[in-house]
């Protein structure tokens, strides 16, 4: 069980892009012309997006934003009342039984991809608290095709080489935690006062949410070889920068640092 990939929604996604592209060095591997050219249209009249996806070392941030009003993203975005983070994207090696222990769990399905080489699952994040969970399986371990073909080309690490971990605000975040435990069959722990799941190189925290009750993604933690070049990057940007250091993009709070390897 790996954080492969995480997702973040705009209305205007294209600032969010530079923002990211400027702040970390890094650039879009695919996007959705991309996706009609390799999928067809179908993909993407499905869900109502546009999407970008930009990968840091073999991981992945995604920025999408709705092309409609009806989209969940769009419903998603009025209920957060601006960009936001929207979902966690798990690489796993055995998914079928991932899909037992949701069932034995009572967290619906609401999705399955359609791809040959990628067995995905979208649940119910009314079922597993915190925010939109997908599980992902590839024929090829290193190989992720919601990138495109061609994302090793575009991935770049001088300013950041991995996302390491998410944080979700909940409501309860240990309930919630040991949910998400189970659910992935990953050990729960409590690291610097936040309840914690413990993945493949990393971590998903889950934190006290003070905003009047609402659940998501608020942060990601990425592998940063030189955090002050960033921030300084962030600064140029008139990015907000807090205390401790985490730089706000898309409504999410970037965290730098080496991580915190999972077993």
């Amino acid at each position: 069980m790996r954080v492969r990939q995480v997702t973040l929604a705009a209305r205007n996604p294209q600032p969010v892009i530079d923002d990211l592209r400027y702040v970390f060095g890094i650039e879009v591997s695919l996007c959705e012309t991309d996706m009609i050219d390799l999928w067809g249209p179908e993909m993407v009249d499905e869900f109502g997006l546009s999407t970008s996806v930009l990968p840091v070392g073999d991981t992945f941030l995604e920025v999408i934003s709705p092309t409609r009003a009806d989209a969940p993203a769009a419903r998603y975005l009025t209920s957060r009342g601006g960009d936001t983070g929207y979902m966690v994207i798990i690489q796993c090696t055995a998914i079928e039984e991932a899909r037992i222990r949701a069932a034995q769990l009572g967290i619906r399905e609401v999705w399955e991809g359609p791809l040959d080489n990628v067995r995905s699952i979208h649940l119910d994040p009314r079922d597993t608290g915190g925010a939109l969970l997908s599980l992902e399986e590839t024929d090829e371990v290193e190989d992720w095709p919601w990138a495109g073909p061609n994302w090793r080309e575009h991935a770049h690490t001088d300013g950041v080489t991995e996302i390491t971990g998410v944080d979700i605000t909940a409501v309860a975040p240990g309930k919630t935690a040991s949910r998400w435990g189970e659910l992935l069959g990953r050990p729960v722990r409590t690291e610097e006062g936040a309840d914690t799941v413990l993945v493949t190189g990393g971590s998903i925290r889950f934190v006290e949410n003070a905003d009047h009750g609402r659940e998501g993604l608020s942060g990601i933690e990425l592998r940063c070889p030189d955090p002050d070049t960033v921030r300084q990057r962030a600064a140029r940007r008139d990015l907000a920068i807090d205390r401790d250091g985490r730089i706000e993009i898309g409504g999410v709070a970037f965290r730098l640092g080496d991580g915190a390897p999972g077993s």
